[in-house]
C-alpha cells in the first residue's frame, strides 16, 4: 500500500544559521494590504493574515491555493485536483467576492462568468523562492480596493533583490502520476538596480487519466532613479492545457454519485499581467505613487459534443495614491483609480464583446494617539460607472494596543461588487433543445455591510502569539440563476449572511521550531419569507495546523493537516435537476522535507494526503496519496 510511503524531502534550501539568526530577532510585523502603505501590524483595525517566504518554502507551497488555505479564516477548493479550476472562500464568501492582487495590481479576468480569477487560479504557480509574503485582508475592503472586495483581499507581494548581488537555481521534481516539477530562478540586486526571472513548469497524466500541463514566468526589475524615485516592473504570465472532465452527476438508477471522469477535447489558457510602478518621496512626511497595468486573458474550450467556444479579455487599471502626514498624529492616504474592461465571448450560437469603464476616488484618515497605541481609521470613496448609478462606499474602526502585548480592534464596512460582463450580457445556450440567453443587463450591483471584533495577544517576547476574531457579513441583492432551467441571471431578494468565529495561534517554543494553528466556526444562511435558514457553505467547522522542524543543520521539516466537518452540495442529474446532499468530512496530513547537500545542493520532496484519505471536494474524487522526489541546484 502506498500508506507504508514516508514523507520525503521540502523544496527548501534553508539551514540552521539562517534559521537561527532569523528568530534570535523580533522584528515589528509591518503589513501593506490594510492600508496600501506599510503600516506596523499592531496599529490596523483589521484582521491581517500573512504566510512568509520561509514557510513557503519550507511546506513547499508552491500555488496560490496551497498558500492561503492554512491561514485562519480561508478555505479553498481544487475539485478534482487541480485539473478543475479552484475556489477559494474568506469567511465563506466565494470567489467573486474576492480580490486576488499581484504587487498590487488587480489579477482579474473580466470575460470570467463573475469577473474574477477563478479561472486562472490553478494555473497560478508561485515562483518558489521569488514570493516574499502573502497577507489576507478580510472583511468589505471596497473603500481602497473598489468592486469585489466584499469578503477581502488576497496580495501576492513578490521578492525584491535590491543590494542581493547575483543568485540563480535550478530544480526538477517527478512525482506520482507521472507529475514533472521544472523551474530556476534567476536574480541580480544592487543598491540601484535588481532584476529577477523565475520561469516555472509543471504537467501530470493527471487524476482520473485527466492530464494536464502548466507553465509561467515571472519578471521583476526595479531602478532607483535618485535618493527619492524609483521605477519598478513586474511581469506575470501563465499558459496551460488541460483534457475535459466531466463533472460528477447523480445517477438515480445507481442511487450514487458519479465522479468525474476523462472526456473528449480540452482546454487551453493564457493569461498575463504587465504593470508598472513609479514612486516619488517628497520629503519625510509625503510620499506618491503610480501605477499601471495592462493584463489580457484567453481561453478556449475545445468540445465535440457541445461546441467550441472562447473568451477573451483585457484589463487596463491606472491608479495614482498620495500618502501625506501633515501632523505626527495625522496620516492621510487618498487616490483616484481607473478600470477599463473589455470582454468578447464565442460559442456555436451567440457572440459578446463588450467594454466598460469604471473610476473612483478614496480617502482615508489615520489617526494615533498616545505613543501609537490608540488608533483610528475612517474612509470613504464613490465610485463612477458608465452601466450603473454612482455609489458610496466606507469603513471605519479602531485599535488600542496595550503594554504588555494585547491588541484589541474592531471594524465596520461597506463593500460591492458590479454585475460582470457574462452575468449582464451572458451567451445563449442550447438547452434541451431549446435556446436559453441567460444574461440580463437589468441587474443590480452586489452590496455588503460587514462587521468584526478582535484581539490578539504576544506572550514570551512573541513566542506565543493567539488571536481571535468575530464576524459578520451580510450581502444584498445576491446575484444568482436558476441552473436547472437556465434561466437568466437575477438579483435573489431579501439577504445573506456569514457570521462566525476564527482562531489563531502562532508558537515558537524553541529556536528549531514553529507551529502554526487555525480554527474557524462559519455559520452561512439566507433570509426567505418564512425567516432565516441554512445555505449552501463552506464547513461549518475547519482546523488546520502546520509543524516546522529544523532539527539539525541542512534538514528543514514540514507536517500540515486539515481537518473539516460535513459540508452542503448540490449534484445535478442528467436532467440538471439539484439534489442537495451533505459531504462526508475529512482530514489529511501532507509532509516535507528538504536536506541540504552543502551551499548549492540541496535534496527535496514532499508526501500529499499521506494517510492516504479517500475523499471528495464538491463530489469530485480526490487522489489518494502522492508524493514526489527532486533536487535543487544552486550558484
Amino acid at each position: 500500500m502506498r500508506k507504508s510511503l514516508l514523507f520525503f524531502l521540502s523544496l527548501s534550501i534553508l539551514n540552521a544559521p539562517h534559521v537561527l539568526a532569523a528568530t534570535e530577532v523580533t522584528l515589528e510585523e509591518i503589513v501593506v494590504s490594510a492600508n496600501k502603505i506599510a503600516t506596523p501590524a499592531a496599529q490596523t483595525s483589521t484582521t491581517v493574515n500573512l504566510t512568509d517566504k520561509e514557510e513557503l518554502e519550507t511546506a513547499q507551497r508552491h500555488t496560490l491555493e496551497e498558500a492561503v488555505t492554512q491561514l485562519p479564516g480561508v478555505y479553498s477548493v481544487t475539485p478534482g485536483q487541480p485539473v478543475s479550476p479552484n475556489r477559494i472562500f474568506i469567511r465563506g464568501a466565494p470567489n467573486r467576492f474576492s480580490q486576488i492582487r499581484y504587487n498590487d495590481f488587480p489579477l482579474r479576468d473580466p470575460s470570467s462568468l463573475n469577473n474574477d480569477f477563478g479561472s486562472f487560479q490553478n494555473s497560478l504557480l508561485l515562483p518558489p523562492g521569488g514570493v516574499e509574503r502573502i497577507e489576507v485582508l478580510k472583511g468589505a475592503q471596497s473603500t481602497l480596493y473598489g468592486s469585489s472586495a466584499v469578503g477581502g483581499v488576497i496580495s501576492i507581494f513578490p521578492e525584491k533583490t535590491w543590494e542581493s548581488g547575483f543568485h540563480g537555481n535550478f530544480r526538477g521534481a517527478w512525482g506520482t502520476y507521472g507529475a514533472v516539477e521544472m523551474g530556476a530562478d534567476f536574480s541580480y540586486g544592487d543598491e540601484k538596480y535588481y532584476l529577477r526571472a523565475s520561469p516555472m513548469y509543471t504537467s501530470s497524466e493527471g487524476f482520473p487519466d485527466i492530464p494536464y500541463q502548466r507553465q509561467a514566468l515571472a519578471l521583476g526589475a526595479g531602478a532607483r532613479l535618485s535618493p527619492a524615485d524609483s521605477l519598478e516592473l513586474d511581469v506575470y504570465h501563465t499558459a496551460g492545457s488541460q483534457d475535459n472532465a466531466s463533472s460528477p452527476s447523480w445517477d438515480a438508477a445507481l442511487g450514487k454519485i458519479i465522479p468525474q471522469s476523462p472526456q473528449d477535447g480540452r482546454i487551453d489558457s493564457d493569461y498575463t499581467l504587465a504593470g508598472l510602478t513609479y514612486k516619488r518621496s517628497f520629503g519625510d512626511s509625503w510620499e506618491a505613487r503610480l501605477k499601471g497595468s495592462y493584463s489580457s486573458g484567453n481561453r478556449e474550450y475545445i468540445d465535440p459534443l457541445y461546441g467550441d467556444s472562447a473568451y477573451k479579455s483585457d484589463l487596463y487599471y491606472t491608479e495614482m495614491l498620495h500618502s501625506l502626514t501633515p501632523l505626527e498624529f495625522l496620516t492621510l492616504i487618498a487616490g483616484a483609480d481607473y478600470e477599463g474592461m473589455s470582454a468578447e465571448m464565442d460559442n456555436s450560437y451567440d457572440s459578446v464583446d463588450k467594454f466598460f469603464n469604471s473610476g473612483s476616488f478614496f480617502a482615508k484618515a489615520v489617526l494615533s494617539f498616545f505613543e501609537q497605541r490608540l488608533n483610528f481609521d475612517l474612509g470613504g470613496r464613490y465610485n463612477l460607472y458608465d452601466h450603473f448609478d454612482g455609489a458610496f462606499v466606507y469603513n471605519l474602526g479602531a485599535a488600542y494596543a496595550f503594554d504588555f502585548g494585547l491588541r484589541l480592534y474592531a471594524n465596520t464596512g461597506t463593500g460591492y461588487r458590479t454585475p460582470s460582463v457574462y452575468e449582464m450580457y451572458g451567451e445563449t445556450y442550447n438547452f434541451l433543445g431549446q435556446k436559453v440567453h441567460i444574461g440580463n443587463t437589468k441587474l443590480d450591483p452586489e452590496s455588503s455591510r460587514s462587521y468584526e471584533a478582535g484581539l490578539e495577544q504576544k506572550l514570551l517576547d512573541d513566542k506565543i502569539s493567539l488571536g481571535a476574531a468575530w464576524f459578520h457579513t451580510e450581502i444584498e441583492d445576491m446575484i444568482t440563476m436558476n441552473y436547472t432551467l437556465l434561466s437568466p441571471y437575477y438579483n435573489v431578494p431579501g439577504k445573506t449572511r456569514n457570521k462566525g468565529f476564527e482562531f489563531s495561534a502562532g508558537l515558537a517554543p524553541h529556536e528549531k521550531i514553529r507551529i502554526h494553528l487555525a480554527y474557524l466556526t462559519l455559520k452561512a444562511e439566507e433570509k426567505t419569507p418564512g425567516g432565516w435558514s441554512e445555505a449552501l457553505s463552506t464547513p461549518e467547522n475547519r482546523f488546520t495546523g502546520t509543524l516546522l522542524l529544523y532539527p539539525f543543520s541542512g534538514l528543514s521539516l514540514a507536517f500540515t493537516g486539515r481537518w473539516q466537518d460535513k459540508t452542503r452540495i448540490n449534484v445535478y442529474d442528467s436532467f440538471y435537476n439539484a439534489l442537495e446532499m451533505r459531504e462526508s468530512g475529512f482530514f489529511t496530513l501532507d509532509l516535507a522535507a528538504a536536506y541540504a547537500l552543502d551551499e548549492n545542493v540541496t535534496f527535496f520532496g514532499k508526501v500529499n494526503n499521506a494517510l492516504d484519505k479517500k475523499y471528495t471536494l464538491d463530489a469530485y474524487a480526490m487522489p489518494g496519496v502522492t508524493c514526489s522526489l527532486g533536487l535543487k541546484v544552486g550558484f
